[in-house]
């Protein structure tokens, strides 16, 4: 029996048009909406409207993003306490 050829792969090179970095604006997906929004000069940076923006800012504020870890709750007992620990600190 024979040895398999190999089969041949043609390489395609393609020629992107050479424009100035400053002709093409950096467009950056929405974190909100993943609609595409300009980067530089937009006032909402990194969404694409104040809409979006407060959205998030509500998803936020509201608890529905969460940060992985152990929660840090501390009983209303133990404010005080802290907050003298830290006074003594600052005295000396």
């Amino acid at each position: 029996m024979g040895s398999a050829t190999p089969a041949k792969t043609k390489k395609i090179h393609l020629a992107l048009p050479s424009v100035p970095d400053s002709a093409m604006p950096l467009q950056v997906p929405c974190p909100q909406c993943r609609q595409m929004t300009p980067f530089e000069g937009n006032p909402h940076r990194p969404f694409c409207s104040e809409r979006c923006r407060r959205i998030d800012l509500g998803t936020w504020a509201s608890g529905g993003y969460v940060i992985p870890g152990r929660s840090m709750e501390i009983e209303e007992d133990n404010v005080s306490d802290v907050a003298d620990e830290e006074d003594s600190e600052d005295s000396e």
